[in-house]
């Protein structure tokens, strides 16, 4: 599913939107699209390990620490957009040693 999809009308955004999904164990949850979640909540939500969302964070995606909880946040959906606009994103290229 795309971003567009999720967005497309007016109305649509105002309303609550639930997105389901469906994890690595193959059960279902029901996600609320702009719940603040941790880099721990987003591994799980998009099937990738806590150091693919780190990978992320240093490759620059946003995801500054939320002043009372104190810990990284952000939401499903500004992750998924990140991922759309970042197509050549890969977990190796985050950390290569750069020689010179």
């Amino acid at each position: 599913m795309k971003i567009e999809d999720l967005l497309r009308t007016s109305k649509e955004k105002k309303e609550k939107r639930l997105l389901a999904v469906i994890a690595v164990d193959g059960s279902s949850h029901m996600l609320d699209c702009d719940s603040l979640l941790s880099v721990k909540d987003l591994s799980y939500y998009l099937a990738k390990s806590e150091s693919f969302i780190y990978a992320m964070i240093k490759s620059g995606f946003e995801m500054p620490k939320h002043a009372v909880l104190r810990y990284r946040v952000s939401t499903y959906i500004k992750a998924v957009k990140w991922l759309e606009d970042n197509p050549d994103f890969k977990f190796a290229n985050a950390y290569k040693h750069k020689s010179g």
